[in-house]
């Protein structure tokens, strides 16, 4: 469980695994940004409601919780749930902004 404050955050994943593929989402199917790839940072980013990555790929993904102020969201790998993140309802300002 991680608690978070209601604004983007920026995730990098790397699949480590030997043979296995995974497949993230959010359990509240709200859409996110990827932008980076093993080749570095995309062109633009794009908008995805998962991203699949296959043993050694990486991705940088921007998460914006803004919006689900007070409610926990599951990251999952199709059927399982692999981190949840609790959204406060303490409003910041976004560390990108300044």
């Amino acid at each position: 469980m991680v608690e978070v404050e209601p604004r983007p955050y920026r995730l990098r994943m790397l699949n480590a695994a030997n043979s296995r593929t995974f497949v993230f989402s959010l359990s509240n199917r709200q859409s996110f940004h990827q932008i980076g790839s093993d080749e570095g940072l995309l062109s633009v980013p794009v908008e995805v409601t998962q991203v699949s990555l296959s043993p050694g790929e990486r991705a940088e993904i921007v998460i914006d919780f803004s919006e689900p102020s007070g409610l926990r969201i599951t990251l999952n790998n199709q059927s399982w749930e692999l981190m949840q993140f609790r959204v406060s309802g303490a409003s910041t300002q976004s560390p990108s902004v300044p």
